[in-house]
């Protein structure tokens, strides 16, 4: 049995160390930029250009941008990479033996194509990413919960330390690397905590990189320049990315998605469409994830029926697709995304305003004009037209590459592949787009 006194000893330590900690990240964060970018991404195991992902931490020597990696994959079993293996979802962790942690366990939602499970599981990287340098919270917590959340952070296998892939001071995580001397599996030490994450990136395991990573850091936070922030209704610096529309683009989402929501639920004005690889801020990301589960129940309660404990994605389990649904109808609810008048619709490309804190702008290029259902997949002998299209649009990343051919069918992920439809190597890669 713990004491009161063991108890409040306890917390006295845990009060104090927190209180250290922050005088310290406080410190630190007078004297450099915050600026954090996390990817959230989508897979079904491996990410098929791991390699060029990797390279990409290292396109700069300039930036002081962390960048993290935090990762659902559909099979984490059949994930080959110890790299990526090291930044997938798990749940919290429980005691095992004595006063060791039980082995983790994956946090899995096997989703299928179009099923509401995909949603769950952005929700879920966007929650794990907030997490990201937060200080832990102890208010309310049992000597139990206090003992996992100080564990939680010197395990490296939970720690949320092991999702940084690149520091403020440039070093990258080469965990899996075949060289031993430069297997920095965790790039922070013990008893440091990163930046806060300000931005959240959806990508998928056939994504790669369009832009070296100072153009994505320029793109997403801005040089600094206030005089530059708002010279162009596409610029992004500061905002939310997504190409967001408030009608259905054909009948197929009118009856699938639209259709699909009650107006008691979820009024249809609220109702806006995007793809699913977009750009949030803290800011937003904070209010869907925390904020908007409190915002759904409170509106409705009242009348004779008891208040309603669902989240909005419980409204989206007959949709179709509901991640290209979810998160532009969450900003619309909390007042973020807007129509430029109560009475007009967005949905032409030349429509631009949709709220002061997002820009209507893709992320992600891909090529939908050969089929409706699926975008084009490319191999490595497009990789030239594909960087001339997605930065003529501002694009910052790229999808379907790899998406003729498949892992697990037994290609190497080293893209070194003769196919012209293979993977593309760091040196193509390389030539295009960091122009060497």
């Amino acid at each position: 049995l713990i004491t009161a006194t063991a108890a409040a000893a306890a917390t006295t330590k845990d009060t104090t160390q927190n209180e250290e900690t922050k005088t310290t990240n406080e410190e630190t964060k007078t004297t450099r930029k915050e600026n954090h970018l996390t990817l959230c991404f989508l897979t079904i195991n491996d990410i098929l250009h791991e390699h060029i992902w990797r390279n990409w931490l290292t396109t700069t020597t300039t930036s002081n941008m962390t960048v993290s990696i935090v990762c659902h994959a559909k099979y984490p079993q059949s994930v080959k990479s110890e790299w990526l293996k090291r930044r997938l979802l798990v749940d919290r962790p429980k005691r095992g033996r004595g006063n060791e942690l039980a082995e983790p366990k994956y946090r899995i939602y096997r989703p299928d194509w179009g099923s509401v499970e995909i949603t769950r599981a952005m929700i879920e990287l966007m929650k794990e990413g907030l997490r990201i340098g937060e200080e832990i919270d102890y208010h309310g917590r049992n000597e139990e919960e206090r003992w996992l959340d100080r564990e939680e952070e010197e395990d490296d296998r939970f720690s949320k330390r092991r999702y940084i892939v690149r520091n403020a001071d440039g070093v990258v995580a080469n965990d899996g690397d075949d060289d031993e001397e430069n297997d920095a599996k965790v790039v922070l030490p013990k008893g440091t905590m990163p930046f806060q994450s300000q931005r959240f990136l959806f990508v998928s395991e056939t994504c790669i990189p369009i832009t070296t990573l100072a153009q994505v850091e320029k793109a997403l936070f801005g040089d600094g320049d206030e005089t530059t922030q708002n010279s162009h209704p596409l610029n992004g610096m500061n905002k939310s990315w997504l190409k967001a529309r408030s009608t259905p683009n054909n009948g197929y989402a009118r009856q699938k998605q639209w259709d699909c929501v009650r107006a008691q639920d979820v009024p249809s004005k609220h109702i806006w469409k995007a793809d699913q690889w977009i750009v949030l801020t803290r800011e937003h990301a904070m209010a869907v994830c925390r904020t908007l589960p409190h915002f759904i129940n409170d509106q409705r309660r009242g009348g004779r029926r008891p208040p309603q404990q669902q989240e909005l994605w419980e409204y989206f389990r007959q949709m179709t697709a509901s991640d290209e649904i979810y998160f532009p109808t969450a900003l619309s609810i909390l007042g973020i995304l807007k129509r430029p008048a109560p009475d007009t619709e967005v949905e032409e490309d030349n429509q631009f305003f949709v709220g002061p804190e997002v820009v209507r702008r893709r992320v992600t290029y891909c090529d939908w004009s050969t089929c409706a259902k699926n975008p084009a997949s490319f191999g490595k002998k497009d990789i030239g037209d594909v960087y001339v299209q997605g930065r003529k649009e501002g694009c910052l990343i790229a999808r379907k590459f790899g998406g003729v051919i498949r892992k697990q069918q037994g290609q190497s992920s080293s893209g070194g592949e003769d196919d012209e439809n293979g993977l593309l190597t760091v040196e193509e890669w390389r030539k295009v787009v960091v122009k060497e």
